[in-house]
């Protein structure tokens, strides 16, 4: 095997010409998880679908995917894809990004689930507090503060 670390202007046109043997590659679909452009066949010979991945299987399932607006539906159909795309191996998956984010605990309403990009942490950070409202316990009276003071000086 003979490694070329290449200029982005190179790899882009060895990628346009299909001019490669083997290619690392990254991606992220975001929050919709269309992967018609990297696996339908249609787009094997100018798309995304860089590995030539033709599966009449798995392109109906891509069109399906895309059609249907019944999530269920959906995500039945992203397992099924997932199992052939599983099985054919086009591609093999290095890594999916677990993101770990230390979060004082002082902090409150955060809400970092389903991220699908790493700036998507500080995708609600306007409801986030620190400080929480206080308020009498409802058998206290504010005039019972005088006798908490002067029993804390004498």
């Amino acid at each position: 095997m003979r490694i070329e670390v290449l200029s982005r202007a190179e790899i882009l046109n060895r990628i346009s010409n299909r001019d490669f043997d083997l290619l690392l590659f990254g991606q992220n679909l975001g929050y919709n998880l269309d992967a018609f452009g990297y696996w339908h066949l249609s787009q094997a010979e100018a798309g995304l679908n860089l590995s030539n991945y033709q599966s009449l299987q798995a392109s109906v399932l891509l069109e399906e995917i895309r059609r249907t607006h019944d999530e269920k539906l959906r995500q039945e159909s992203l397992a099924k894809l997932q199992k052939i795309i599983a099985a054919d191996v086009p591609a093999i998956f290095l890594f999916s990004p677990e993101y770990v984010l230390p979060i004082d605990s002082k902090i409150k309403n955060l809400n970092l689930q389903n991220l699908a990009l790493f700036p998507d942490r500080f995708a609600n950070i306007e409801k986030w507090y620190v400080r929480e409202k206080r308020s009498l316990r409802s058998d206290v009276r504010w005039w019972h503060f005088f006798g908490w003071v002067a029993g804390r000086i004498f």
